[in-house]
């Protein structure tokens, strides 16, 4: 069955990498029990990078034996992508109109909660999404659609749901892939039936007889046309989650701590969510007296709760980062009243940190750059395509901008091949 853990030792990470087989992958991945990288949560907050990614394929693998995996990968860069062009809003709100009139509530129904959708593969998939904080990419899309269109809740109910357990969620692939679903950012809703599961199930998650197995034909008659309740999901109930900041309190500095130590160091190297990479310490601190600095964003996940789990997964993340300090709280606050402290008779405070595109972190920046006495240097973006004059709203307009240079003289049989 699928392994569900995600170690946060910088070895094992590493040997993840070294492990992926993209020909199984291409076969096998729409499948529960298939092969995935599980290198998600490891993109989402940073530790990788989708080039690091590719670069340490293309040295073991023929372009074209990876160009599914690729092509997947250029998921998530064009939701990044999207979000860095139009800003957070963009992907918090609906993009497009809607695809269907089903009337959705933004409260959540307890047997989605509680796992007891009564289809076994949902039910599973849920489960390990509460106890594990991940869940497969092809179930995903199962819950989206049976919690938007068969349970008729808000997609941004679900979306919220998701956000506070998945290790890997961030707000452009997490909303938009939501939207993708439930058909605001796409070009018509996705919905599923009981052969899909089957088809893509291991065995003991097969069914027939229930309430979606049916054609696709006659399911789309029943739920969008007749607007016929698929599933009566019974009791509901808000979620409002609350972020799981306990879980931290141990390893997180006070404010009087952390400014005792921008004191001592005229340089600091500010990790944000979005930014666990240890290897950029070399690219910052050659002489390694820089102070390095991961601040949990408080005001972030006060908007966009998370679980226990996800905040022990990124504090153990950034553990790989030698010498890490961790505090909790406003990160443009705590800078300004450091760079205050130094007053005018000490150097410019230089502080380096990686583009992100959440409010908070541009925020942030914004707030360091019209500060006096400090010297901000974000390094951009690691993109998979540095250079992208346009952001269309389809992945397929997207990927064939930027196929080219990815695959480069092997994209014809590259191509041809993965159509096949």
């Amino acid at each position: 069955m699928f392994d569900y853990s995600f170690p946060t030792d910088a070895e094992q990470i590493y040997e993840r990498i070294l492990a992926i087989d993209p020909k199984r992958y291409d076969q096998t991945r729409n499948h529960l029990d298939g092969y995935v990288s599980r290198l998600s949560p490891y993109f989402a907050h940073g530790f990788l990078t989708l080039p690091l990614v590719r670069d340490a394929l293309f040295m073991s693998f023929r372009p074209l034996d990876c160009y599914r995996f690729i092509y997947e990968l250029c998921w998530r860069e064009f939701f990044s992508r999207y979000m860095a062009r139009f800003g957070e809003k963009a992907v918090c709100t609906e993009q497009e109109a809607r695809k269907s009139d089903l009337p959705c509530l933004p409260l959540l129904p307890d047997k989605i909660k509680s796992a007891k959708t009564g289809l076994k593969a949902l039910d599973f998939a849920f489960q390990k999404l509460y106890e594990a904080g991940y869940m497969h990419n092809h179930a995903r899309m199962w819950a989206a659609a049976y919690t938007t269109h068969y349970a008729r809740t808000q997609w941004q109910t679900g979306a919220r749901l998701f956000f506070f357990h998945l290790l890997d969620g961030d707000l452009a692939s997490n909303n938009l892939s939501w939207q993708w679903v439930f058909g605001t950012f796409s070009d018509k809703v996705y919905y599923f039936n009981q052969d899909n599961i089957n088809k893509y199930s291991p065995a003991e998650f097969r069914d027939h007889r229930n309430l979606i197995d049916k054609s696709y034909e006659d399911l789309y008659e029943d739920v969008f046309v007749q607007k016929i309740f698929v599933d009566e999901v019974g009791a509901r109930n808000p979620f409002m989650p609350e972020p799981e900041f306990g879980e931290i309190a141990g390893d997180t500095k006070s404010e009087e701590e952390v400014l005792a130590l921008l004191h001592q160091h005229d340089d600091v190297i500010y990790f944000h969510e979005w930014m666990l990479n240890p290897m950029l310490v070399d690219e910052f601190d050659s002489d390694g007296k820089a102070l390095k600095l991961f601040i949990v964003d408080r005001d972030f996940w006060v908007k966009n709760p998370a679980s226990a789990k996800r905040f022990r997964f990124m504090v153990d993340l950034a553990k790989n980062i030698p010498g890490v300090v961790v505090y909790l709280g406003d990160p443009a606050a705590l800078l300004r009243k450091a760079i205050l402290k130094r007053a005018e008779t000490r150097e410019p405070l230089r502080v380096y940190s990686q583009e992100y595109f959440s409010e908070n972190v541009k925020n942030t920046f914004t707030s360091l750059r019209v500060t006096r006495n400090v010297n901000l240097k974000v390094k951009p973006f690691p993109w998979l395509v540095p250079h992208l004059p346009v952001v269309p709203n389809r992945f397929g307009k997207f990927f064939k901008l930027i196929e080219r240079e990815l695959f480069g003289q092997h994209l014809p049989l590259a191509s041809q091949m993965w159509r096949k």
